[in-house]
């Protein structure tokens, strides 16, 4: 019963993904023909099967509707028949069976060869795991920016690299009177070749970028600062993997400079950059280095409480596996 609990929190992210992969009601990618023949079962007084109510969801598609119904039909139960499924939802017998053996051939369904009967796979549940540790990410590295405002009293801020710019997650303010006013909102995005942030996630995680923006020639001059040239960039990016971070000397919003550090997934991957902004009047080489290693020690941190994370989901994946193939 606690898998299958799991089972039905899994199925709202697969719900998502199943619809991001559908462009058209018609449901050819469940068909016979994609998978070899199937094996029919015999199907007597099939029940009037009821049609997706389209004007109450005009955005939805039927196949994939149908789909995500059978699949929550199948979290809320150990084992379910394929009659009880198409009497719970009013649907065909052979389209339940259809669909399940779409979903069995994708691993998201497997039948007991005993009692025929259907259950939802760990699979899953790895899905939802996924899920759970992208919010986690989130919810870590707040926590820790909350320390380092605390610490500095300067603005924080999370980013993450989306395309070939950087998208803000979280931002906390400066309380003090003197002050950065930037035009930073989480969600909203900024460039990567003049930002500290940027500069930090080209570095450590995409250096493969810098042609890609740069086919754009010259960059984008926001200050007297900013380097517009790929060269000068690649330039500054090499310095920047030299030290373990980057920073911004007013490239971006004058009298704004900034230090920015990787956030590295355990494993291995940058899945984020940290930064401490403040007022270009308040940078001496001693705060870069003292807000450097408060950066790189919270970007420790959270990598630390990733990894704790990821052994806590394993240990869970065993148990529920271990639940799923007892007798």
């Amino acid at each position: 019963m606690q898998l299958s609990m799991k089972m039905g929190n899994a199925v709202l992210f697969f719900r998502a993904t199943m619809e991001s992969h559908m462009s058209s009601p018609a449901s050819s990618w469940m068909t016979p023909s994609r998978f070899g023949e199937i094996e029919m079962p015999e199907e007597l007084d099939e029940p009037f099967e009821q049609p997706v109510d389209e004007e109450a969801q005009p955005d939805s598609v039927p196949a994939v509707s149908r789909t995500m119904q059978i699949l929550e039909q199948l979290s809320m139960a150990e084992g379910v028949g394929v009659n009880e499924i198409s009497r719970s939802l009013g649907l065909h017998k052979s389209t339940v069976f259809r669909f399940l053996s779409s979903l069995r051939n994708l691993h998201y369904v497997q039948q007991d060869p005993v009692t025929e009967q259907y259950r939802a796979t760990i699979k899953l549940f790895e899905l939802g795991a996924r899920v759970v540790h992208q919010i986690d990410f989130v919810q870590h590295a707040k926590l820790v920016m909350e320390r380092l405002a605390a610490e500095t009293d300067e603005t924080i801020h999370l980013a993450v690299l989306e395309d070939d710019k950087l998208v803000y997650l979280h931002k906390i303010e400066s309380t003090q009177t003197l002050r950065v006013f930037m035009k930073s909102r989480p969600g909203q995005t900024a460039p990567l070749h003049c930002t500290g942030l940027g500069k930090c996630l080209l570095a450590f995680s995409r250096p493969d970028l810098v042609d890609k923006i740069g086919a754009r020639q010259p960059l984008t001059s926001f200050t007297p600062n900013t380097r517009v040239t790929v060269a000068a960039l690649e330039q500054e990016l090499e310095h920047a993997r030299q030290l373990g971070y980057a920073t911004d000397d007013e490239e971006h919003e004058p009298g704004v400079s900034c230090i920015a550090a990787p956030l590295i997934h355990p494993d291995g991957t940058v899945i984020a950059a940290f930064s401490i902004s403040m007022p270009t009047a308040r940078v001496t080489s001693a705060v870069t280095q003292l807000y450097a290693e408060k950066l790189q020690a919270a970007a420790q941190e959270v990598r630390r409480r990733l990894a704790a994370d990821h052994t806590a989901l394993t240990d869970t994946k065993v148990s529920a596996e271990s639940a799923h193939h007892s007798p």
